[in-house]
């Protein structure tokens, strides 16, 4: 049997760390040998290629807010949900939540499929050789995307110092489940890693495609942009940033897109972000793994604070007024994400790349550029009759706006888990975050926690692949 297989169900992430003779011996009942470029094309647009996070993602983040639970009751809990909020070194106990939930399965499955079109397209038969290197480009983008998830949640965020003696995380090439595992390597090992795939991917990515779940050359040049920015290189990013924007820089005008009812500001069911294939500024559409996303979870206060009145953003939160059982009066209320947020894209969009161009201009001193970005967002998102151009005095005054811009922009969309660890050193800029409970106190995570860093499932540990620290 040829060793080269599509496995289409999440159980590559476990069998890829346990012992896999027999798929080795025998056709595995209801898989897919790919043979034909056909073949091919079809695992790489298969739907669950574009699912391969959890949302437990955002909830990680100091955006997310758990309503109705204290400490004590969470740590009694002992769920995944719970341990992510107590951000907990291990976050996953049970096999159930290893096999559907954990990060580290769901992308490494996705991993082992990329592989197996990259090291199959070239004899796979039927097919042009010109269909043949755009699927071999998606399949590199698509395998850069995976590793890029893997090293920002597994390995010490990216600095210029540390990274070539910090350790990766494990650069399988391979398709061959049965072929031993490499080492974690180092994080600059990693990076130089997905740069080589993007940068190899890029020019054989096609400039349009059917449709916005399909890999293209914006989404390449996105990806290199995200890349760029962990790594603290903005010349390189805001580069990639702009060279994204040139094939799609669309922005829908919140204000011809609300309804206003009773104070509150609703979407239109019709609008343009009201499904991902209509929307204009999507360049590549993931969703998080769970259906819903984070539909209908709550908003921290701190980030609700964010928002002012005239801030068009509203659409996607609703307002819950809890009312006091006895006096039968409104004592509190919280904000959560409504049903618009299950359409919410965790990818690559025109405003992301805005934002990342704004904030690599900014940093770079180029003031009136990054302030010009941000002000036509913002015209694009805040009410015509309260809109104000926004200025900046210098780089730092003009950064912390975007910083701000960008986490309006990005609320659950998957970003900000990633700014908290790029971020929460800065010396400029740096943050305790934390996770408040109902009764007002909370708990902090403070500025180099280790706990920015996950820890790697127990199940993935080897003489060579070692734990994470405490």
């Amino acid at each position: 049997m040829k060793k080269t297989f599509f496995i289409t169900t999440v159980l590559a992430g476990i069998i890829c760390f346990t012992s896999c003779k027999k798929y080795l011996d025998l056709k595995p009942k209801g898989y897919v040998i790919p043979q034909t470029t056909e073949d091919f094309d079809r695992i790489l647009n298969n739907p669950t290629m574009a699912r391969n996070i959890a949302n437990h993602l955002d909830m990680l983040t100091d955006d997310y807010f758990v309503k109705g639970s204290g400490k004590a009751a969470m740590e009694q809990d002992n769920s995944s949900e719970s341990r992510i909020y107590l951000w907990k070194a291990e976050i996953y106990t049970t096999p159930d939540d290893m096999k559907y939930n954990a990060f580290w399965n769901l992308l490494y499955n996705n991993a082992y499929q990329y592989n197996a079109i990259i090291n199959g397209i070239k004899t796979a038969t039927g097919g042009t050789p010109a269909k043949k290197k755009v699927i071999m480009a998606k399949a590199k983008l698509g395998r850069a995307l995976t590793f890029w998830y893997l090293v920002n949640l597994y390995t010490q965020p990216y600095q210029t110092q540390t990274a070539a003696t910090d350790p990766g995380v494990p650069l399988i090439t391979s398709n061959d489940i049965a072929a031993p595992l490499p080492g974690r390597g180092t994080v600059k090992e990693t990076y130089d890693f997905i740069l080589k795939d993007l940068q190899e991917a890029i020019p054989d990515l096609p400039v349009s495609v059917q449709d916005p779940y399909q890999l293209s050359k914006a989404a390449g040049y996105s990806a290199l942009a995200r890349t760029y920015l962990m790594m603290g290189d903005y010349a390189n990013a805001g580069k990639a940033a702009n060279d994204a924007l040139s094939f799609n820089n669309n922005l829908i005008d919140y204000n011809t897109e609300y309804e206003e009812t009773d104070g509150q500001v609703f979407p239109k069911e019709d609008g343009k972000y009201a499904d991902m294939l209509k929307d204009p500024e999507n360049i590549f559409v993931q969703h998080y793994s769970y259906t819903r996303g984070m539909a209908y979870q709550y908003v921290s206060k701190e980030a609700v604070n964010l928002f002012d009145a005239a801030d068009l953003r509203h659409i996607y939160l609703t307002l819950e007024i809890e009312t006091d059982p006895v006096t039968n009066k409104p004592d509190s209320n919280y904000l959560f994400m409504g049903a618009m947020s299950f359409n919410y894209n965790i990818s690559f969009t025109s405003p992301e790349m805005l934002l990342i161009r704004a904030e690599c201009n900014a940093r770079q001193g180029k003031v009136a550029d990054a302030m010009d970005d941000i002000n036509r967002l913002r015209q694009h998102r805040i009410k015509t009759t309260a809109y104000k151009t926004l200025t900046a005095a210098d780089k730092k005054a003009a950064t912390r706006l975007v910083l701000e811009e960008r986490r309006r922009e990005l609320l659950f969309r998957g970003s900000r888990w990633f700014d908290m660890r790029r971020l929460n050193s800065d010396p400029d800029f740096g943050f305790t975050a934390r996770h408040y409970f109902q009764d007002g106190t909370s708990i902090a995570l403070a500025p180099g926690s280790k706990r920015y860093t996950l820890f790697l499932p127990i199940s993935a540990l080897t003489a060579n692949i070692v734990q994470n620290p405490e």
